[in-house]
Parts: structure tokens; sequence; C-alpha cells
């Protein structure tokens, strides 16, 4: 939108999705100490951008981070494991549910705000559109199609992970 057009098929397009840790988590207090001290948030919430094609390595090891139980932990600090790789098959699968949370999430405050905001935008024909409003439609129709994509990237995923839990 700032340079005036919007690319379909453009594969650095994103949409940034907050996560964060539950006040509810018994380890909440560790988790933000932890992210803290390696230059997080202080509220233990970050938002990060998932892409069309793949999930950020630095998302998934906070997700890692903050989806990690006291059975994970096996009585060893946060500081002590690495999140670069997979912690626990559970593990793996609470990320995985995140992610697929926070896409859902997201695609229904799309909906509430096309809904809202943007009657003009979907009653009206392509042709009377300006031009940025053709880009900022495009633009939300691509956001949508990544949000979409990621849970079903999501949901595939832990279909692979629960397949092997049973072979």
């Amino acid at each position: 939108l700032l340079y005036g057009f919007a690319l379909d098929r453009n594969p650095f397009n994103s949409v940034a999705v907050r996560f964060g840790a539950s006040a509810n988590d018994p380890l909440y207090k560790e988790k933000i100490d932890f992210a803290k001290s390696a230059g997080r948030a202080a509220d233990g919430t970050e938002a990060f951008p998932l892409y069309a094609d793949r999930f950020a390595d630095e998302m998934l090891q906070f997700l890692r981070m903050i989806c990690v139980t006291e059975k994970d932990l096996q009585s060893r600090d946060l500081s002590d494991i690495d999140f670069s790789i997979f912690v626990s098959r559970d593990n793996e699968l609470a990320v995985l549910d995140t992610i697929k949370q926070a896409c859902a999430a997201a695609v229904v405050r799309y909906d509430a705000a096309a809904e809202q905001n943007t009657a003009l935008l979907r009653d009206t024909p392509n042709a009377f559109l300006s031009r940025k409003q053709r880009m900022a439609k495009r633009l939300v129709a691509s956001e949508l199609a990544i949000l979409k994509r990621t849970v079903d990237a999501a949901t595939r995923k832990a279909a692979d992970i629960t397949a092997t839990m049973v072979a």
C-alpha cells in the first residue's frame, strides 16, 4: 500500500500475529522473567510475522517456551532448555494449537472489521474503487489467505506428529 501496489504471490507478504503467556499458567512468572532476560517484552507477549510458506524460527522458539509445562521441564529451569529444537510431542502440539487459535481469532477479527468498515469495498465493483481501495482489498485478501493457509499447515503438521505417536 505504501508504494501503491500489492502482489498476489509475494513470498514476503506477512501478517503479524501476537502471542503471549497465559496468566493462568503455573509457570507464568518464570516465563515472563525468562522472556525479559532474553530481551523480550516485559508483559510476555510478542508479535511475529506469519508468511504464506513457512513458520518463523523465532516464533516457534518463543511459542515452545510459552507452551512448555512442568512435565516438559522435569525439574529443570527454562534456561536449561533449547527451544530451537523439538521439546516434546505435547509441547509441539500445543505450539501448533496456539498458532491455529491465534490465526482463527485473527480471521474472526478481519471478518468483523469487514462487516463494520468495508461494506463499500465489498459492494462497489472494482471498476469504481480508487487505486488505493483496490490495493487495500487485495492486501486484506492476501492476509486472510496467509492466515487460512497457516491454520491448514499447522493442522497438517499436528496430524503428522500425532500419526508418529500412534505408529
